[in-house]
């Protein structure tokens, strides 16, 4: 698709996963409880009275799911599960499928190979494609990102487009972090796990919380990552 994470289009793809997530678990659950019966503790819970996660936020889903529907059954059969969507950071699995670590932008544009007892630095495939493609790879071109830590933010060869697209995670505003979580937060009832990049959090790192907690969200962050060395 193409979007930088910074995009309107990536706010809207966000807001749609995570919605279609919540719909797909809810209406799961809904199946499951139509022949085993609800949760223990369901009746008295927001659900048994027809208020969703998205009610709680006063958040009005978009048309791509019949909600109104699925709060019928609901109301009729209930659901299996209190709990059903969370937002995980986990690095292990992201590099098991070769993606990045959860809903995060990359925090990189190189990244490690290790073989035969070494290390090698590599650019990021899609990134290589493109360069590729513009004719702008070359070994010098491969040495100037790596000496730039990853970052094609100051080569001048690299067009103004790709820049956009290839932003790393040290590179943009976190608030943007905090805003994409706050727009997916209505269809997420359990809660997130944000990590933060930050050179100099210590002037940042108290209105950093505030604001996680004026747009509504449930934590602020899992790991403050600053200069390479994570803090939980």
């Amino acid at each position: 698709m193409r979007y930088p994470f910074e995009s309107k289009e990536a706010s809207e793809l966000n807001i749609q996963i995570f919605e279609t997530l919540y719909y797909g678990a809810l209406e799961a659950s809904c199946e499951i409880a139509t022949e085993k019966g609800p949760y223990e503790s369901y009746e008295g819970s927001p659900v048994s009275e027809g208020i969703l996660q998205y009610d709680m936020w006063n958040v009005k889903p978009t048309d791509l799911w019949d909600w109104d529907t699925l709060k019928a059954k609901i109301a009729k059969h209930g659901v299996r599960n209190s709990l059903l969507i969370a937002q995980m950071s986990d690095a292990f699995m992201a590099q098991m499928l070769e993606n990045n670590v959860s809903v995060e932008p990359y925090t990189s544009n190189i990244y490690m190979i290790h073989a035969l007892s070494k290390q090698f630095r590599t650019v990021k495939p899609r990134l290589l494609r493109d360069l590729i493609e513009k004719g702008l790879w070359d070994e010098n071109m491969c040495n100037k990102i790596i000496n730039n830590g990853g970052s094609i933010q100051n080569i001048d060869d690299i067009p103004d487009e790709l820049k956009f697209l290839y932003k790393t995670s040290w590179e943009m505003p976190q608030k943007t972090i905090f805003e994409m979580a706050a727009l997916r937060g209505p269809f997420i009832d359990q809660s997130q796990c944000l990590n933060v990049h930050m050179i100099d959090p210590l002037e940042k790192l108290t209105s950093m919380h505030f604001y996680a907690w004026e747009i509504g969200l449930k934590s602020s962050m899992c790991h403050l990552i600053t200069n390479g060395s994570a803090v939980e």
